[in-house]
């Protein structure tokens, strides 16, 4: 499997490692081989959305990774392993995170199913035990992620505005704008405000606002990974406001129900 990092791919075509085990495709390569979606400014916000969503993996998939949390300075401060259990698709999609560290005796599982009236379960510790649901916007353990942001349950809320346009690193995107529901337990975004590729619909970046407008947290793509014929995130960035840190989530191997793509 190929790998690409982000900044070279404009001068250089040829597949080089990143790493050891972590297959990349860079932005810029997945907009050279996907396949155009229709024209995104004659279509409605949450039409946008959709097709967001439509370009997720349209097989179950099992991954593990590993999330890496350092300073600006690039000074490692925490390391933890994650697993992933998704189907994004209809009628029934349904996504499992499971977070761990070994060390501090950390285990802690967020199931989201979007279509249900149950929206969210929770599990913590060793046995898994089914627990309340925690704030899901707040940082997960010492990281700067949230167990929101993982599930990308904002893809799934309606009433969406687009609010303008953007480049994000040379791209051009259609910024989107989509308030959070009432349903929503345990959570201090009041909108998120989304930058999704105007050519194939893409999610390149996303910021979360509280209920003043005041930004909380920014998480932007780096890289994606193939899974038959669709797509889906492999190395995310993220970062909170006023915070002098930051979090990498990097997916290291995935499984799906037809091959083993790692």
């Amino acid at each position: 499997m190929p790998k690409l990092p982000l900044q070279q791919v404009h001068k250089n075509k040829h597949m080089h490692p990143l790493s050891n085990k972590l297959p990349l495709i860079p932005l810029a390569a997945w907009f050279l081989i996907a396949l155009p979606l229709h024209t995104a400014a004659t279509t409605s916000a949450d039409a946008m959305l959709d097709r967001v969503i439509a370009q997720l993996p349209a097989t179950p998939i099992q991954a593990s990774g590993t999330i890496f949390v350092r300073q600006r300075r690039g000074i490692p401060l925490k390391t933890y392993t994650f697993s992933l259990n998704a189907n994004w698709q209809p009628p029934e999609p349904a996504i499992t995170y499971t977070i761990q560290h070994q060390q501090e005796n950390l285990k802690q599982s967020l199931s989201f199913q979007p279509n249900s009236k149950e929206l969210f379960s929770f599990r913590s510790g060793p046995d898994q035990i089914e627990a309340p649901l925690p704030d899901l916007t707040a940082n997960i353990a010492q990281t700067d992620i949230s167990w929101l942001d993982l599930s990308l349950y904002f893809l799934w809320w309606r009433g969406a505005e687009q609010i303008g346009e953007d480049n994000v690193r040379g791209f051009h995107c259609y910024v989107i704008e989509v308030t959070a529901p009432e349903n929503i337990p345990f959570q201090s975004y009041a909108k998120v405000r989304l930058w999704i590729s105007s050519e194939q619909g893409l999610l390149l970046q996303a910021q979360g606002f509280d209920e003043k407008n005041r930004p909380i947290r920014r998480f932007w793509v780096q890289s994606v990974r193939p899974i038959d014929d669709k797509w889906m995130i492999q190395t995310l960035e993220v970062q909170r406001t006023n915070q002098d840190q930051r979090t990498r989530l990097q997916i290291d191997d995935v499984k799906t129900n037809a091959s083993d793509n790692r």
